[in-house]
């Protein structure tokens, strides 16, 4: 089981985060660790309203090829089961998946995903 205070961070969480949303707060002031992937910073930069320049560059992952081959696992199992979500949350999942780390978000779509563990922070 992976630590309740080491996180790989979901977009949800990061914009609810700079938001102010409660239940993000609570989390981020318990955690010991929250890295999230670049990937997930390219979606908070669809919001022009958040200000990237509070992300922490040192915590944010680059896609490494073992996180493709993982994605490319989970597309070939989610499309074979009928239930695709969208490719970005695949490659996020695999980047938590290959770290070891447990994913923070309030996406259910990643309760799609077997191998990737989650804390679901609130519902959506």
């Amino acid at each position: 089981m992976k630590s309740e205070k080491n996180y790989f961070a979901d977009s949800t969480f990061l914009i609810d985060l700079a938001k102010g949303v409660k239940e993000a707060k609570s989390i981020r002031k318990k955690a010991k660790i929250i890295s999230t992937s670049k990937l997930c910073v390219y979606e908070l930069a669809k919001f022009s309203e958040l200000d990237l320049d509070k992300v922490d560059e040192n915590k944010t992952e680059h896609l490494e090829l073992g996180d493709i081959r993982k994605a490319g696992d989970i597309y070939r199992e989610l499309r074979r089961r009928g239930e695709m979500i969208n490719q970005i949350d695949i490659l996020i999942a695999s980047q938590a998946i290959k770290r070891d780390k447990k994913l923070l978000t309030a996406d259910s779509d990643f309760k799609k995903i077997e191998d990737v563990e989650t804390r679901f922070y609130r519902e959506i």
